[in-house]
């Protein structure tokens, strides 16, 4: 029997931008808290409203309201998000991977993973002993965790290997390559351990329009991958994804386009119909 939902992904599956809610800023108005500097997105402080210190982040209330909450709440499963904004495909990888290696062989039984996939482009760098993202649209100065690393001269020269990079080694080949082939292994690394599991595309995988539009044929390209892709049971087409969702039903998005709390449960509810119309819950 399933006991616990396990879930991974970026901002999607993390719940950024949650907190530009009504109903985020009434939970912890009710817990006592309030913001430190609702005007400052980089400033995720929660004040508690006696002392005035510090007592939360804003990420550690997503889990109340983002879509995996959503699905573990209608499944009665005790969750676990091991996502976070920014994340790439390769750190989905590695930390669903270290998680599954922690499990007993009775608890694989007993476990419902499932994996928002992010944007090909995006990768991780290891510095200063961390995993740092390292994403060709986004500048490593906005993406770095400061609190695991925060020498800025280092951050600016990392940022200077990263123009470079941009302009002669990212190519969407490699990294639909890479996303591709990371969708099948972990695939296949569940099936054959015997682990439940469903993949959907949180972001696209690659973008058919505006300034990020890939400049390949990709259908062409991998078209063998697209079809296992489209055929596989557990997994949701490689052109649907979540962000196509919410915008395309003008479902409400917060400043930075994520959706807000009616886009995670309204997600939440077309995941859950999906995966029992084909029987996998």
């Amino acid at each position: 029997m399933i006991k616990q939902l396990y879930v991974n992904g970026c901002s999607w599956t993390a719940g950024n931008e949650l907190d530009q809610d009504i109903a985020f800023d009434l939970y912890i108005d009710n817990l006592g808290l309030y913001k430190e500097n609702p005007a400052d997105p980089y400033n995720w402080n929660l004040l508690d409203k006696k002392t005035k210190n510090i007592r939360a982040s804003y990420s550690d209330y997503f889990d109340e309201f983002n879509w995996g909450k959503h699905v573990s709440t209608a499944l009665n499963l005790d969750y676990i998000n091991d996502s976070t904004g920014a994340g790439s495909n390769a750190r989905i990888v590695r930390t669903t991977l270290d998680y599954v290696l922690s499990l007993t062989e009775q608890e694989r039984k007993e476990v419902l993973i499932i994996i928002g996939w992010t944007c090909a482009d995006r990768n991780e760098v290891y510095l200063e002993n961390a995993w740092q993202p390292w994403n060709h649209t986004q500048p490593f100065g906005q993406t770095v965790d400061r609190l695991l690393f925060n020498d800025e001269k280092t951050i600016a020269a990392v940022e200077k290997i990263q123009e470079q990079s941009c302009v002669y080694i990212n190519s969407d080949t490699a990294n639909l390559q890479n996303y591709f082939q990371s969708v099948y292994m972990l695939a296949n690394t569940l099936e054959n351990l015997g682990i439940k599991f469903f993949f959907f595309n949180a972001l696209p995988a690659w973008w058919v329009g505006g300034d990020l539009k890939c400049n390949i044929d990709v259908e062409r390209e991998f078209e063998k991958y697209i079809e296992w892709h489209e055929q596989h049971p557990n997994i949701l087409g490689a052109t649907d994804s979540m962000y196509g969702f919410i915008h395309n039903n003008k479902i409400p998005v917060a400043r930075y386009l994520h959706p807000l709390c009616l886009g995670h449960k309204l997600w939440a509810d077309y995941l859950l119909d999906v995966m029992e119309t084909r029987g996998l819950i």
